[in-house]
């Protein structure tokens, strides 16, 4: 049942003390509300304006402990708990004369509340399947329970079921579309399912229902920071921690958030002090890992990492009807992993996910019927693809995307290997220290390397051109080498892709099962091409060249790139890879990225997107064909 409730237009005020009068008079209104709805004998209503109520009270009180409230304040709050009294009264003289319904819907409301009572503690012990049941069991009694609905998307979020989590949040947001934390709530849910617009959608409104809500400004920053928006991410984490000083994840996230840009003096502190406050608290043990690892201190890396990640081996929900798929999913905890949300049905495939850093050597696999290598940045993660490989020379089932062959497609390797072949050409790349780029006599020993300018600079690790620069002339290098973050910064020959048109394109074309499948070509008139910052959204001329290379790739690009394209995809030999080129003035590939990172983002809804859904499919279908055929199943409907 749709149940609709006054809302006011009046915007949520910035100081405690005009909020405690604000909450007071909605639960005027609701008591009012309440009242009206016993008088009609609603008494489903009733329970939901209750479940409201109560919401709205427990802000109250905690408002209330710290708001000072001037004299003004104080009378108008008086004025309206006399009236809200009234009002109660009210409701307990109608409740008095309706006894059979009373004592009813009082022992629906209380077993409804027990249940709920006995998810929360099972949720607290981490019996999250238990938890299930007796949160559904309590929406069996009250179906529009606000609480059950909340408390069930955490603990289907806590195992996994994200989409079904997504689900209870949003009809929890239909109870109570006021509620800060069921909008933080869904956007957690989304953004673990990659939905990073929508996620930053509920943590914004989540907001400005409530803008001191130190939670929500964390899980903004958090989708920033997956977003690698790591600056406006810390300015999240800082307001969380204005918020709440003693934030420790907050602390965390924000010294991961200065790991990712390498300012690791920085990073430590921060580690340290959400330990400080709270010793038990892994994530600060994974970070402080993560960051012995990059810094070279493995006897502190393993200390840390042991703790951190103890849960090593996470196995997912399956929800099919037949026998499952068995799938391990090797990930590196430094991340530069594949996105394969997509790619594992948990109606096809029981996924179990290892994280290969800090197992160790003899541990035991679980039961399994093929293997995917998931860490696909080999400049990032040399030692997790090696950790990989390892795991991998114990298995006899299948493996997607070997380790071996994964860490053969760093940029250095790469460039040597895949220029040598017809009609390719890699540019010329060294990787140099921050102090070797900076002592005199640089710019002439870069000359003297082979390189002229303008010339690019690159911190390892990154994509999406993040820390990625252009030096124009030598006097420039100083103050781009101070700008990009890192110990060491890759130092690339610029190759001039610029066609007669004025325009740059970048060609991305995956390779799935041996096959080459276009996704797309982004037109832009500066030489740091990316997608979705190109020229493509306000250009209909853009996209209608997209479209065309889309549905006719071997038309547009010619016989002898296709034929360097197909000499690549053999010389990387990987099960799933992407190739990112742009093509010189003599037609040939210039290789600017070919590795396993490259991700297939789906279209957005916007129409003029729409073209692009066929092609994304195309490729989705491949990408399962393939993992079936590796898994010796023939049919997806039929596994």
């Amino acid at each position: 049942m749709q149940i609709s409730s006054s809302t006011t237009s009046e915007p949520y005020p910035d100081s405690d003390s005009a909020r405690v009068i604000w909450l007071s008079r909605r639960l005027l209104e609701f008591a009012e509300e309440q009242r009206d709805a016993l008088l009609r004998g609603t008494l489903q209503q009733v329970n939901w304006l209750t479940s409201r109520m109560d919401s709205l009270m427990r802000e109250l009180r905690e408002l209330s402990s710290r708001a000072r409230l001037s004299e003004s304040e104080v009378a108008a709050l008086k004025t309206l708990a006399a009236e809200f009294e009234r009002v109660r009264t009210e409701s307990e003289r109608v409740l008095g004369e309706l006894p059979e319904q009373q004592d009813s819907m009082q022992v629906a409301l209380l077993e409804a509340q027990h249940q709920c009572g006995l998810g929360n503690t099972c949720q607290r012990l981490g019996r999250y399947h238990d938890a299930v049941a007796h949160y559904l069991a309590a929406l069996a009694i009250w179906p529009e329970y606000f609480d059950a609905h909340n408390n069930l998307g955490n603990a289907l979020h806590a195992l996994h079921r994200s989409d079904d989590a997504v689900e209870h949040f949003r009809q929890a947001i239909a109870i109570n579309p006021d509620c800060a934390e069921a909008h933080s709530n869904l956007g957690n849910a989304l953004r673990s399912l990659n939905d990073i617009d929508q996620a930053l959608e509920h943590y914004r409104l989540a907001l400005k229902i409530r803008p001191d809500y130190p939670e929500a400004h964390n899980n903004l920053g958090n989708a920033f920071f997956s977003l690698h928006r790591y600056d406006e991410a810390m300015a999240c984490y800082h307001e969380a921690l204005r918020l709440n000083p003693g934030y420790a994840l907050a602390l965390n996230n924000l010294g991961t958030a200065l790991q990712e840009l390498n300012r690791f003096d920085e990073a430590l502190a921060h580690h340290q002090e959400a330990l400080r406050l709270d010793p038990s608290h892994w994530p600060a043990h994974q970070g402080l890992a993560l960051l012995y690892v990059q810094r070279g201190r493995t006897d502190l890396a393993k200390k840390h990492g042991q703790i951190g990640f103890r849960q090593r081996i996470d196995g997912y929900p399956y929800r099919g009807t037949r026998r499952a798929v068995r799938a391990l999913l090797l990930q590196s905890a430094l991340g530069g992993n594949v996105i394969t949300d997509d790619w594992l049905d948990d109606r096809v495939f029981q996924k179990t996910k290892i994280t290969v850093d800090f197992c160790e050597p003899d541990f035991e696999l679980p039961p399994h019927d093929l293997v995917i290598n998931g860490i696909g940045e080999a400049d990032r993660c040399e030692q997790a693809l090696r950790d990989a490989a390892a795991v991998v020379a114990r298995i006899t089932a299948p493996v997607i995307n070997p380790p071996s062959r994964v860490l053969e497609s760093g940029r250095i390797a790469n460039a040597l290997r895949l220029g040598q072949l017809p009609g390719v050409v890699t540019p010329r790349i060294v990787l140099r220290s921050r102090e070797w780029l900076a002592r005199p006599g640089t710019a002439e020993a870069l000359r003297e390397g082979g390189f002229s300018w303008p010339l690019l600079l690159r911190s390892p690790g990154f994509h999406t051109g993040e820390h990625f620069a252009k030096v124009d002339r030598p006097d420039e290098l100083e103050a781009c080498v101070a700008a990009l973050p890192g110990d060491a910064l890759f130092a690339i020959e610029y190759r001039d892709t610029c066609a007669p048109d004025g325009m740059f394109r970048k060609y991305r074309v995956m390779t799935i099962g041996g096959q080459l499948y276009p996704l797309h070509v982004a037109v832009s008139a500066h030489w740091k091409v990316h997608y979705f910052s190109a020229d493509m959204a306000d250009s209909a001329a853009h996209r209608t060249e997209d479209a065309a290379f889309l549905e006719g790739m071997a038309d547009v690009l010619g016989k002898q790139v296709m034929s360097s394209l197909a000499a690549i995809r053999d010389v990387l030999g990987l099960d799933y890879g992407g190739i990112d080129f742009g093509i010189d003035h003599r037609g040939r590939v210039v290789v600017f990225e070919a590795n396993a990172t490259m991700i297939v983002p789906p279209p957005a809804a916007d129409e003029r997107w729409a073209y692009r859904r066929a092609a994304v499919e195309r490729i989705n279908a491949a990408v399962r064909r393939m993992l079936l055929s590796h898994a010796g199943v023939a049919d997806w409907q039929a596994a």
